[in-house]
């Protein structure tokens, strides 16, 4: 079976869902949104419920977020994955906003065992590459557009 995805290649919850899918071993259909180009105005788009919008930006607090790095670190104490010894959709999830923090410069050097983590997460998630890092590389970019508006 195939899943159609609508994709934002910048969202972390978007890559979640396919680095996931590709877990877990479910074929994706993907219809990439460019919100560059406003494709989330089209009527095709439009016709799904949201489960979120994309509001202003405030950079202030993206940067408080990481504050909550310390409790991550405490998790992956006492375990090599999120949830445990086996990577899961947990680590899917949460991979994709590390990266996002990454891409903008936070300093992980602080946090050896997320550090650990996040560096298995990029060996071990199937096609880790293609569905997260150029994603969270264009995140990057769009991150620099709004900090230069």
């Amino acid at each position: 079976m195939t899943v159609d995805i609508y994709h934002i290649g910048p969202s972390p919850p978007c890559r979640a869902v396919r680095l996931a899918a590709k877990l877990i071993g479910v074929d994706v259909n993907l219809k990439v949104i460019d919100i560059t180009k406003g494709e989330q105005m089209t009527p095709e788009f439009l016709k799904w419920p949201l489960v979120f919008k994309v509001g202003p930006h405030d950079e202030k607090k993206f940067q408080e977020i990481p504050k909550n790095l310390p409790v991550l670190e405490k998790i992956l104490e006492e375990s090599e994955f999120v949830a445990g010894d086996c990577i899961t959709v947990a680590d899917a999830s949460i991979v994709t906003i590390i990266s996002n923090y990454d891409m903008v410069g936070v300093d992980f050097s602080k946090y050896p065992n997320i550090s650990r983590w996040y560096d298995k997460c990029k060996k071990v998630i199937p096609d880790y590459d293609e569905i997260n890092q150029k994603g969270a590389e264009d995140f990057k970019k769009f991150w620099e557009h709004l900090r230069s508006l």
